[in-house]
């Protein structure tokens, strides 16, 4: 397995991709990336995307991989609501908030950082905006839900930390033995 470092031709900077969402041929633009912190059991996969014309209206895709050594490869999951699934997924539209109730992201990370995959996912618009992201109520009013699928290919870039326990607080750096020796 190559390295998880610049000499290993990974990306440690993101670089932009289009999501191409079925029946509309809309392309959102996104970026992708994998966070690995040393000493923490998950890698947590996130993609983000905006709208072409309104920066403000966004798409985000997000799962938590278990451990470094299952990064590289073919996944298959099934999304739930934000936070409290391994996979869920949020949409931004016109200053409203939905969240996923079910769906299937499909997806393969090459250890070179490359990627593609798909998705299709049923929303609901969040209910509660004062509440916590997790503890929210998902309304299913029909005329409030929507379904959205697209697919993609690109690039992923790593973000790496290692906790520096010497210091007081969430101190890390990602310039470590751990990081510059990462392998997928």
């Amino acid at each position: 397995m190559p390295a998880a470092t610049p000499e290993a031709d990974l990306r440690t900077e993101a670089s932009l991709f289009g999501i191409t969402l079925e029946g509309s041929g809309q392309v959102l633009a996104a970026q992708a990336r994998v966070e690995v912190v040393e000493l923490e059991p998950d890698v947590k996969f996130t993609l983000t995307a905006t709208y072409p014309g309104n920066p403000n209206d966004l798409l985000l895709l997000q799962l938590s991989l278990p451990g470094v050594e299952s990064v590289a490869g073919p996944h298959t999951f099934e999304f739930g609501r934000p936070y409290l699934s391994p996979a869920f997924a949020i949409v931004a539209l016109d200053g409203e908030s939905y969240s996923s109730r079910n769906g299937t992201f499909e997806l393969t990370l090459e250890a070179d950082g490359d990627l593609d995959g798909r998705f299709e996912a049923s929303f609901s618009r969040d209910a509660d905006h004062t509440m916590p992201l997790s503890a929210r109520d998902v309304s299913l009013t029909p005329g409030e839900a929507i379904a959205m699928a697209g697919s993609f290919e690109g690039s992923w870039s790593l973000l790496c930390r290692s906790p520096v326990p010497s210091l007081p607080g969430d101190h890390s750096v990602s310039d470590s033995a751990y990081c510059n020796n990462l392998e997928f």
